[in-house]
């Protein structure tokens, strides 16, 4: 609580609440999930920060490929407790899982409009690939380029995973 910050309160001023869905018989293979998040307001914070997002998803087949693409907007007023700060983000992706391999390809903006119009638009690219073996592990690979008040980076990163079934026979 020292440092401040939104949602640093020390207190239920915070809160989220979430609605999702999928598997719905009239639309086989769409997903959704929609949210609404209030920060309150920490030490030297002027507002609380209120934020909404929406997503979409849709899976289908495509000659033994199953393709996923995506959309996601979420919106916050308030930004970072700053009074008439608005921050926006556009996630646009599709995934690819054809037999064991998957590939996911993604691209994320973020708008800041600040009070004083010094505004700050960033984004990054993201791929991604790996393959599932029969023992339960999973092996991924994948590349970042992000921009952020024009300061350009690079990040590869390598995921492996293992999944075990502990459940009786």
């Amino acid at each position: 609580m020292s440092d401040g910050g939104v949602g640093n309160t020390g207190d239920f001023s915070s809160f989220a609440v979430s609605i999702d869905g999928a598997e719905m018989p009239f639309a086989p293979g769409f997903a959704y999930h929609a949210a609404f998040i209030q920060r309150g307001k920490g030490k030297g914070d002027a507002q609380d920060e209120k934020g909404v997002m929406f997503s979409g998803s849709y899976a289908f087949e495509l000659q033994g490929v199953t393709v996923t693409p995506l959309v996601e907007y979420a919106h916050f007023f308030d930004a970072d407790g700053v009074n008439d700060q608005e921050r926006g983000f556009l996630t646009t992706a599709v995934q690819v899982e054809w037999q064991k391999w998957n590939l996911a390809l993604s691209r994320t903006s973020r708008d800041t409009d600040r009070p004083n119009d010094s505004d700050i638009d960033d984004a990054q690219i993201q791929v991604s690939a790996g393959y599932s073996f029969d023992v339960g592990l999973t092996a991924d690979v994948g590349w970042k380029i992000a921009e952020e008040e024009d300061v350009e980076s690079q990040t590869i990163g390598f995921l492996l995973t293992y999944e075990a079934d502990f459940s009786a026979p």
